[in-house]
């Protein structure tokens, strides 16, 4: 495989466990302060927000399986150079 797909898919691994890491973050944080320090009540704008971090989440985690499989296959076609 050509150097520059390799880094492709470490910089494209990368983002996708940045952005995971990130939107779970944010998560557990609004879940374990929003109630007793920050006197949030989880409805409305904020039940929206939360959701749009979990489908971030997932859709990170399914684009890293996409990542890897794409990874796999090419490691497995002879190199075209």
């Amino acid at each position: 495989m050509d150097d520059r797909i390799k880094m492709a898919f470490t910089f494209a691994a990368d983002i996708t466990k940045q952005l995971i890491a990130l939107s779970t973050a944010v998560i557990g944080a609004i879940v374990t302060f929003g109630n007793g320090v920050l006197a949030l009540k989880v409805s409305g704008a904020v039940a929206w927000a939360l959701g749009c971090y979990g489908v971030s989440a997932i859709a990170g985690a399914v684009t890293g399986g996409a990542a890897v499989k794409a990874a796999d296959a090419a490691k497995g076609a002879p190199d075209a150079a």
